[in-house]
């Protein structure tokens, strides 16, 4: 099964149709796509930070980041499966950020996305990343990681 692995700058694009690129990634989350979608055991942490963001900024207001905040948990629980951060993958972020002018999470969720694709390699031809940040993908794309450039 293909699988597709979601950083925080692409994920919050299905909660918020106004960013650009919100159609895409809605569309690769309908499960009649057939996608396993992975996201790392930080990003709740983003999103939650990216709403507030949009709070703050006067394009939500607090009902409608509440709203949007309950309907991410509802998919977290039943549509992501979540990647764990170990040891290896902390050791890997920091060395993709010697590489790479990424931001740390970035780089964390750069090395999860990795790991997943190193896991599912005997599974599957099909996993890449998705984000919208242009140096995250770069560097995904310099470790040999399929792309998908949304935004």
């Amino acid at each position: 099964m293909p699988a597709i692995f979601f950083d925080t700058s692409a994920l919050v694009k299905r909660y918020d149709p106004a960013e650009a690129g919100a159609d895409r990634v809605q569309d690769l989350c309908r499960r009649a796509q057939g996608w396993t979608l992975l996201i790392a055991r930080i990003t709740p942490v983003e999103v939650a930070s990216a709403l507030n963001r949009k709070l703050r900024e006067g394009r939500f207001n607090a009902a409608r980041r509440d709203q949007l905040w309950q309907l991410f948990r509802g998919h977290w629980r039943d549509h992501y499966r979540t990647v764990a951060i170990d040891e290896d993958i902390w050791t890997h972020a920091q060395q993709l950020l010697f590489l790479y002018a990424l931001r740390a999470y970035d780089a964390i969720q750069l090395a999860s996305a990795l790991r997943v694709a190193a896991v599912l390699a005997d599974l599957t031809t099909d996993v890449r990343l998705c984000t919208a940040d242009r140096a995250q993908a770069e560097a995904a794309a310099g470790e040999g990681l399929s792309v998908e450039l949304v935004g």
